[in-house]
Formats: C-alpha cells, sequence, structure tokens
C-alpha cells in the first residue's frame, strides 16, 4: 500500500496528478483523510479534492514516489 500526503493549489494541478495517475493499472484514490475518498484518475474528482483541507494520495498497491514527487509534501 502507498499514501502519499499531497498538496494540489489548482485546477492545472488537479488535471497534471488526474493525467498521471491515468497511467497507472491499479486504482489510485484521493482522500481526505477521514474516510472522503474519490478516483485519482478521474478530472473531476481531482478538482474535487481542492476543497479538502489535507488531501492524501493513495493506493492498494506501491506507487512510484518520483511519479507524484511534484505534489507530496
Amino acid at each position: 500500500m502507498s499514501k502519499y500526503k499531497i498538496q494540489m493549489v489548482t485546477a492545472r494541478d488537479a488535471a497534471r496528478l488526474a493525467n498521471i495517475a491515468e497511467s497507472f493499472k491499479q486504482p489510485i484514490y484521493l482522500t481526505d483523510g477521514q474516510g472522503m475518498r474519490v478516483n485519482a484518475k478521474s478530472l473531476m474528482g481531482a478538482i474535487y479534492t481542492l476543497e479538502f483541507e489535507e488531501i492524501w494520495l493513495e493506493s492498494p498497491e506501491a506507487l512510484p514516489f518520483n511519479d507524484f514527487k511534484e505534489f507530496i509534501i
């Protein structure tokens, strides 16, 4: 399992992250750490998370750190 705390500020950030996530076969989620979860491969889902106080990138499988390093805090 992979879990990284991330930061996205703009819709452009959300689009970039969704585009990167879409390149993976495994499920990838964006969560608020309190039970709310959306598909990270969905542009609308990624944009929705801009309202979260905290954003976590999660997957039941390992995710390569370097592919998401621009967002990881």
